[in-house]
């Protein structure tokens, strides 16, 4: 199987408290979420930014997790994506940092594979936080889920205005986690298909309550 490209913020990683995978929208790569890492300003963090795995027809040097254009093998695509972030996990893992110190974190179709990957995973993560995002095939991951996974926080921020994934596709996400039984930290902003300030702000304030950070100092 084939890994995951990937930069890291900072670079090099120097025993950081925790991880951040961030794992970006449709068209985009492993750069599209580095303005994010360095807004959200967390001490002793390491963030984790993976290429998805498919070359996109859209533009040059831009990715897909899996097609959104009816493609048969759509199955095939996320699957093998999935397998590959779920050996991204168990890298980190074996370098020291434990699955309860790594959040998940995504935009657009990049959240709905943060979905899938939290909730399948062997072992629960620190957290999840679907932007802007979806949940793919919902029946299926009701049927086919790591039921520890449902005690994950979880942040959704989506925009009241997005016409891509309008707000219906967000409020359909909080309720098919808090169905499953997720505790769900919800909010909806004044904006469209994008990654605004006071979002930033507040997953600042969910990473905060949910990290091991040592706020004495």
């Amino acid at each position: 199987m084939e890994s995951l490209d990937y930069i890291t913020i900072p670079s090099p990683l120097d025993s950081p408290d925790f991880l951040i995978i961030g794992l970006h929208g449709r068209d985009g790569n492993k750069h599209s979420l580095e303005v994010v890492a360095h807004a959200l300003r967390l001490p002793n963090t390491a963030w984790i930014l993976p290429s998805a795995p498919f070359f996109s027809n859209r533009a040059e040097n831009t990715r897909v997790w899996f097609p959104l254009d009816g493609n048969e093998n759509e199955d095939q695509y996320r699957a093998e994506a999935q397998d590959m972030l779920f050996a991204l996990l168990e890298h980190f893992h074996d370098d020291g940092v434990p699955f309860n110190r790594m959040f998940l974190l995504g935009f657009s179709q990049g959240a709905s594979m943060a979905i899938d990957t939290a909730l399948r995973f062997r072992e629960p993560t620190a957290g999840l936080i679907p932007l802007s995002g979806f949940v793919n095939n919902p029946r299926d991951l009701a049927l086919h889920h790591n039921p520890d996974a449902r005690r994950i926080p979880v942040f959704v921020g989506h925009g009241l205005h997005d016409r891509l994934l309008p707000p219906l596709v967000g409020y359909e996400t909080v309720e098919f986690l808090r169905g499953l039984g997720c505790p769900v930290e919800v909010h909806f902003y004044n904006t469209g298909h994008r990654i605004t300030s006071p979002e930033i702000r507040d997953i600042r304030s969910f990473v905060f309550r949910h990290g091991p950070f040592d706020t004495t100092g």
